[in-house]
């Protein structure tokens, strides 16, 4: 599926979903941290850390300006956000798609696979190129920043979430290209 938005140029895109997980039967373990097997991870490089430090600082200030509580960075959310991005940057022939789905399953699924158990989860997703590809135009860019698409604001900004973690990839194919991923939470 191709969607147009795909094709604009140096413009940063963005999609949200927030899954509620309410009471469910319990389910097998997942398993142990294998990535899957798409092949798709030799394609792809992280970005810098510094910058997922500063995207994690600004959703800590948003989360906090309206809730008046802090998000707590999880390790497992930033090793959950890291492979989603890295999926993502890895699809097409390593030019990379947008999109919520994983072979790892689920949203619920995913966060059960890094041994997190959640009751509340969402998660944001974006990329961007050129001058749109970094941590203050992943939040504020006009039209396609997090804070201005109210899905991705509502999700930011839900009281409920108590956890979160951020992940970005590269796609060696697509210079300039960066994917964005943040994972919210509650147990």
């Amino acid at each position: 599926m191709r969607d147009a938005t795909f094709t604009r140029a140096a413009a940063g895109v963005a999609l949200s979903v927030a899954a509620l997980l309410g009471a469910t039967a319990p389910t097998a373990p997942a398993a142990t941290g294998d990535a899957p097997q798409t092949g798709v991870f030799t394609q792809v490089r992280p970005a810098a850390s510094a910058d997922e430090d500063q995207l994690a600082g600004y959703l800590i200030d948003e989360h906090r300006r309206v809730c008046g509580t802090t998000l707590r960075r999880d390790d497992r959310l930033n090793n959950l956000a890291t492979h989603h991005s890295q999926y993502m940057a890895g699809l097409n022939n390593g030019n990379g798609v947008l999109t919520h789905e994983d072979p790892w399953g689920d949203l619920n699924s995913r966060f059960r696979h890094v041994g997190y158990q959640p009751r509340w989860v969402g998660e944001t997703v974006y990329w961007g190129s050129g001058t749109n590809r970094g941590p203050h135009a992943v939040m504020y860019a006009p039209n396609y920043g997090w804070m201005n698409s109210p899905p991705h604001r509502a999700i930011i900004q839900n009281c409920r979430y108590t956890d979160f973690g951020v992940g970005s990839a590269v796609p060696y194919s697509a210079t300039g290209k960066t994917f964005w991923t943040a994972e919210f939470g509650s147990r």
